[in-house]
């Protein structure tokens, strides 16, 4: 444990009031020490941030020093005691200045001991606590410190846990492991506010800190809707996540051309700027993935983060969430349970001008394997969501396709996704599909191309709404199936007639089964899609004139009748 001289540092906080290190950085109602805190985490308990804002200790906060004191030999793991412990750091100066008693030697004392001790819990519940205990509270006590040397040791200490806590929970891209997503803003917020407590000093933060300062800065933007909520909450945005987010900004080289488009100050997206980032992300170490038409608002997003059992989901146009939560299924096989056994993994990731795809698979028991597939088509602002239920223990090959002798197995598939708040779905009366809406307003049209169009073909499945969750439903006979679900995102298309097909698939002559491949026509007034999916063996087939030998093709139709391809994956 440091040994300080007490009497040189109440002096020094005594000399320091007025301090705000943090000026420049408050500007609007909120507190910086609150920035990224989720509403309601700290259960009221906001008195001493937030005065941390303003500089001034009333004497109702130092009222019952008893209970001040005591918080410091509290459990690391708590992270409103953690904030308290960081918000009388930079609050020690004013305190000083007003305290006639020993608290704030003893809370020197305290704070010092806690700066050595934060490092030591590795617990994921305590990351971020030892963040702001490690990192950020000795840079606070150091800008106070009469000791030049003392300084120096606690910056260096600083700038090495900062360090050590990045490799422990965050992926070479800056995002944080599947554990603690949801720490990317309070973290970042953290990391703004080290940053601006280094800037008048000599240490400074590392070229590798400052690489992640600017990549997490770029993840929160395209985390944040243009309103600045985080896309992990369903939480409409606030003035203090506009305030956080522009300072993460001005915090780093690179954002800002970037937080114009996202903000919505730019219409359109300008011509592309040298050197800026894709607005999409795929991260296999964290299990996540960023589908974005573009960075200008309104912006189509689709965030998947898949490191769980169920793959958790976020479909956001501009401001709104229209689904918000678990992408769950529940299958089964002549009424028996197919369960998962083990994780998601990656098939493929593709993105370019055209479309981002995302390609996942999970193994379910009985020999069975579901893929699931995201594919956003920036220009047409479209988006497929689908899942391949295949059967790896028994695979279909040309000899058995058509073989009779053996009945195909009874396929059970169901799966939901949550409606964000107040999204609801409405279908229509005599068709199978429906419409995403908010407020009467329409976001969404909603096809399941896999039913016939039409109520009136009898079709044993559905698509329908039940608990606030958008279900979607198939049985038949089959050894393969493909469930998708083809979303119209374009607000200019939703008053104009739509229409969709099942297309029939040729090889060697012969008709194929739905189990072998399928494909599908899709019209939305007047601009057309095609997509087909191989379910088994790969062979050259015929679909509507063309010929694939692909495991899926998404092309779409020009006004001569010729196609375009959006994504062919091999």
């Amino acid at each position: 444990m440091r040994r300080i001289d007490e009497t040189a540092w109440v002096a020094a906080c005594r000399e320091a009031a007025p301090f705000s290190p943090l000026a420049r950085l408050v500007g609007g109602k909120t507190s910086p020490l609150l920035w990224g805190i989720p509403t309601g985490l700290l259960a009221g308990q906001e008195k001493l941030p937030q005065a941390v804002r303003t500089q001034r200790v009333k004497s109702d906060l130092l009222a019952d020093r008893n209970t001040i004191l005591a918080q410091m030999g509290s459990d690391l793991a708590d992270f409103t005691t953690a904030l308290n412990k960081l918000a009388l750091g930079y609050l020690l100066p004013a305190i000083a200045k007003v305290d006639k008693s020993d608290l704030t030697a003893r809370l020197l004392t305290a704070l010092l001991a806690v700066t050595e001790a934060a490092p030591g819990n590795e617990s994921a519940d305590a990351a971020l606590n030892q963040l702001i205990l490690g990192c950020e509270l000795p840079l606070v006590l150091a800008l106070i410190s009469p000791d030049a040397k003392l300084a120096a040791a606690l910056r260096k200490s600083a700038l090495s846990v900062e360090a050590k806590l990045a490799v422990a929970w965050f992926d070479p891209f800056a995002l944080p492991k599947a554990n603690v997503r949801e720490l990317l803003r309070p973290w970042l917020a953290s990391l703004v506010r080290s940053h601006e407590l280094l800037r008048s000093t000599e240490t400074q933060f590392s070229e590798a800190a400052r690489e992640r300062l600017e990549r997490m800065a770029r993840h929160a933007l395209r985390l944040s809707r243009p309103d600045g909520s985080f896309v992990l909450l369903q939480a409409a945005g606030l003035a203090c996540d506009r305030e956080f987010l522009t300072a993460a900004v001005l915090a780093t080289k690179s954002t800002p051309p970037i937080a114009e488009l996202a903000f919505g100050k730019h219409k359109t997206e300008p011509k592309p700027v040298k050197g800026m980032p894709a607005a999409p992300l795929y991260s296999p170490q964290a299990s996540l993935a960023v589908l974005r038409n573009r960075w200008a608002a309104p912006q189509l997003q689709v965030t998947a983060d898949f490191a769980r059992e169920q793959v958790w989901l976020d479909l956001s146009s501009g401001n709104q969430s229209l689904l918000h939560g678990e992408w769950s299924a529940k299958v089964q096989i002549d009424g028996r349970a197919a369960n998962p056994i083990g994780p998601w993994t990656e098939v493929c990731w593709h993105t370019d001008k055209d479309c981002d795809y995302l390609e996942i698979e999970q193994k379910l028991s009985g020999g069975w394997l579901m893929q699931r597939h995201l594919l956003l088509v920036r220009q047409d602002e479209c988006l497929l969501m689908a899942d391949s239920l295949l059967n790896e223990q028994n695979k279909l090959t040309p000899a058995n396709a058509l073989d009779t002798s053996v009945p195909p197995p009874r396929l059970e598939y169901s799966c939901s996704v949550p409606l964000a708040k107040p999204v609801s779905f409405v279908p229509q009366q005599e068709s199978r599909e429906g419409h995403l809406v908010c407020n009467k307003k329409p976001l969404a049209l909603v096809m399941p191309l896999a039913m016939p169009e039409w109520r009136a073909q009898p079709m044993a499945g559905d698509l329908t709404s039940h608990d606030n969750c958008l279900r979607h439903s198939l049985r038949t006979n089959a050894r393969n199936l493909f469930a998708p679900l083809w979303l119209d995102l374009s607000p200019t298309r939703f008053k104009n007639p739509a229409t969709w097909r099942q297309l029939t698939i040729g090889e060697s002559l012969l008709v194929q089964p739905r189990d072998v491949a399928v494909g599908y026509r899709v019209q939305v007034n007047f601009t057309q899609w095609l997509l087909y999916r191989s379910l088994a063996w790969r062979g050259n087939r015929t679909v509507l004139g063309k010929n694939f030998a692909t495991d899926f093709v998404c092309c779409r139709f020009l006004p001569n009748g010729e196609t375009q391809d959006i994504l062919e994956v091999q």
